[in-house]
């Protein structure tokens, strides 16, 4: 293991996971083949794995990698954040070793594999943790909330506090932007400052009041009871989900195009029997909207929520600017708890220019698509795709099965696949004067499920004359022969017949003397053991006289050559 970070304790974790996969006690170091004969002149190949013990290293490399493989490239300040604050949970005030092994182990990976930008990234989150106060770092959520009214009644003449402001100002960047962002929107919506412009925070009577009182840190006093509670101006308390409607659909103002397909999927909705609003269908109805009010009682105060993704959103959604970047925060803080109330479409499919960062891996309804109707209307009614059978309080009856006699027992297997003829097809062919110069075919290994039971992939080997394929540019073995691999992956169920990878083979008058009378030698290597099979060469190529072709196919000889 690796004290440094946040390890699982499984080898496999979700992509969004911010820990880092457990890598296990060994991992394979190298793999060598070995290929010998037998008593009886028949070729074995074995395979051995050698191990080694995982190390810290291991997981330096591993860390180095996920930094390098994290898009966009600034949310690597999250990333290292997250094993920052873990970290610091199991060895408090250890933070300047935490700093050291980024800067002379992590960085250094980065720099060999010439990852420029995320060298840049993570040297900049280093600067920003220079002046890191460890006493910062581990107030509750509450003692944050009351530290910025703090800064507010400091600093009463500012109008124009944001989460940049919290971020920078009041914490020192001793916690994450992402954190800063959402006790800036609590505090938009808690009705203990003045919200200026829909989206800045400043001081109020209010503040002061609050702040006598105990702020958010009295044990009574939590968020909640002060959304109920307070009577200020800004004050906005969570909305009746029925109050507005049935479908909000959030959206960007991309362009007029845009805006135009919104307005239009709104009224298809609103012909289909759906409540569909937008933004400009309840803002027309007053005189002064409050938009900050109006934004927070759309996405709670509806029972189904459609999030158009587009290009402008995501830009908006993953810097959380303007109107699409406050709706996306609550979005992702409230998605987990509420899973059937977001739906998300689009217009153009689903390519990665227009998914957040924060909803990637999510379903999306492509709406260019003509069964895209009916899979909206089925989440908007909560309706199944599918009906299932209720559970029958009756389970069948099982038997058990009986062992055979030991000797029986220890009888032979037979083997679950079996090697069938090549499948050989003639590709081209040039002539002269009534004789090939030369012959061009394509030959297909099959092999087939001969047992009851599926079989889960296997690896094989064709071993040929160098000749017949000139296109392969590797060595012959000391006889001649070339080797050629093949692995198939695929699960094989019983009575199945399926191919290998196409070989192009190439005969000419040249190499016929060195082929005539050689075999293809297929072998088969599985769970089941080794297999192996034989078929000449004079059975395979088969070829009908130049010009002649009423006439059957022949075997090659040296006559139908030049």
């Amino acid at each position: 293991m690796n004290d440094f970070y946040d390890i699982s304790d499984s080898q496999e974790i979700p992509d969004v996971s911010l820990q880092l996969e457990n890598l296990g006690e060994q991992r394979i170091f190298m793999t060598l083949g070995k290929s010998s004969r037998d008593g009886w002149g028949e070729r074995e190949h074995t395979s051995q794995h050698y191990y080694t013990k995982t190390t810290a290293e291991d997981y330096d490399n591993l860390f180095a990698s996920r930094i390098s493989r994290t898009k966009p490239p600034y949310a690597v300040e999250h990333f290292l954040d997250h094993h920052f604050q873990c970290y610091l949970k199991r060895f408090p005030g250890a933070e300047k070793t935490f700093f050291k092994h980024i800067k002379f182990v992590v960085l250094p990976i980065l720099q060999k594999g010439k990852h420029t930008v995320y060298v840049q990234v993570v040297e900049e989150w280093l600067d920003d943790k220079q002046n890191y106060n460890p006493a910062k770092a581990y107030l509750t959520a509450n003692e944050k909330l009351d530290k910025i009214l703090e800064f507010l009644a400091e600093n009463p003449v500012r109008v124009n506090i944001n989460p940049h402001t919290i971020h920078e100002e009041v914490f020192g960047k001793n916690i994450t932007f992402q954190e800063a962002q959402e006790l800036h929107q609590k505090l938009l919506v808690s009705g203990k400052v003045r919200v200026i412009g829909h989206r800045y925070i400043a001081h109020s009577v209010e503040t002061d009041t609050f702040l006598q009182y105990g702020g958010f840190s009295r044990g009574s006093n939590t968020i909640a009871n002060s959304l109920t509670q307070t009577k200020g101006i800004s004050m906005i308390s969570k909305p009746n989900p029925q109050e507005q409607g049935d479908v909000f659909i959030s959206y960007s103002w991309d362009n007029e195009a845009h805006e135009q397909k919104v307005g239009a999927f709104t009224n298809h909705l609103r012909k289909n029997g759906f409540n569909a609003q937008i933004d400009k269908m309840i803002s027309q109805q007053e005189t002064a909207t409050n938009f900050m009010k109006m934004m927070y009682k759309a996405m709670f105060g509806h029972s189904k929520v459609i999030v158009v993704l587009s290009a402008g959103y995501k830009l908006k959604a993953d810097s959380f600017r303007g109107g699409v970047g406050e709706e996306f925060q609550l979005l992702i803080n409230d998605i987990n708890q509420n899973p059937r109330k977001y739906i998300l479409v689009s217009f153009d499919g689903r390519p990665d220019e227009i998914i957040p960062f924060g909803l990637q891996g999510r379903e999306i309804i492509d709406l260019s698509q003509e069964d895209s109707d009916m899979k909206l209307f089925r989440k908007l009614m909560d309706e199944p795709e599918f009906v299932f059978a209720p559970v029958s309080p009756k389970k069948p009856t099982i038997e058990p099965k009986q062992f055979g006699s030991f000797r029986a027992a220890l009888g032979p297997t037979a083997p679950a696949l079996s090697i069938v003829a090549p499948y050989v097809k003639w590709k081209h062919s040039s002539a002269f004067q009534g004789l090939y110069k030369s012959i061009s075919y394509v030959l297909c290994p099959q092999f087939k499920n001969v047992s009851d039971k599926s079989v889960e992939g296997f690896s094989y080997e064709i071993k040929l004359r160098r000749e017949l394929v000139p296109e392969l540019n590797e060595r012959p073995d000391e006889e001649g022969n070339l080797i050629i691999r093949g692995e198939y992956t695929k699960r094989v169920f019983p009575g199945q017949t399926i191919k290998g990878e196409e070989i192009q083979i190439e005969i000419g008058h040249q190499v016929l003397q060195n082929i005539l009378g050689t075999v293809v030698t297929i072998t088969i290597f599985s769970d089941d053991g080794t297999i192996l099979s034989e078929f000449p060469i004079d059975d395979l190529f088969k070829v009908q006289p130049v010009n002649q072709p009423h006439l059957t196919a022949v075997p090659l000889t040296r006559g139908l050559f030049h």
